[in-house]
């Protein structure tokens, strides 16, 4: 059956095979982006990286083989690493960060606003993405404070030069909303759930 990401991700960082399994995303992700740019459709998708990626520096200096050896443009490839995971080491976390970016990749925090990062950590990154936690959205049209929050947030992304996403959008009112808030992009499932490829 289905087992959910939250059971098995952290018994693969445990165990040290997360970075199998990342790279195996990676590798597969690109395979697609490629097919999918060859058939006129370039669509960027974004793959999870956990802070133990980010902590071995063969997984970070593979993310190059591994573009140049499926020859896709970086561009359609984003990497997302949860705030959470990326205040366990900021440094470790500015210097992949840079070097992803420097590689034409777009770098997005995931989780916006449940890891307790401070505003001089986060300036400090080189981003270019916030996706605010669903914990803030899903109940966006009905409580005032998770309104005030995803206001704060859109504001300070856009101040900063960032692009910001929902996440947790499960209803045209929230979806309505995030819209007035002028946020760039909505995900969640009011838009679509998860799709095979084709």
């Amino acid at each position: 059956g289905i087992v959910p990401p939250e059971e098995f991700i952290p018994m693969l960082e445990h165990t040290g095979n997360i970075t199998l399994v990342t790279s195996w995303a990676l590798e597969a992700a690109c395979d697609q982006a490629l097919a999918w740019q060859q058939a006129d459709l370039p669509l960027r998708i974004a793959i999870n990286i956990s802070a133990y990626d980010l902590r071995n520096s063969e997984f970070v200096e593979s993310v190059e083989q591994t573009l140049k050896s499926r020859n896709v443009d970086p561009a359609l490839i984003g990497l997302e690493i949860t705030e959470s995971a990326i205040m366990e080491d900021v440094e470790q976390a500015v210097t992949a960060f840079d070097y992803f970016r420097g590689l034409g990749l777009t770098v997005s925090i995931d989780d916006y606003g449940t890891g307790y990062s401070s505003m001089a950590q986060l300036k400090r990154l080189p981003l270019d993405e916030l996706k605010i936690d669903r914990s803030f959205v899903m109940g966006l049209d009905r409580n005032d404070d998770d309104e005030t929050i995803v206001r704060s947030t859109i504001e300070l992304g856009h101040n900063m030069g960032l692009k910001v996403v929902g996440e947790g959008v499960e209803s045209r009112a929230g979806f309505n909303v995030l819209r007035k808030l002028r946020c760039d992009v909505a995900q969640g499932f009011f838009i679509s759930g998860s799709l095979a490829a084709d």
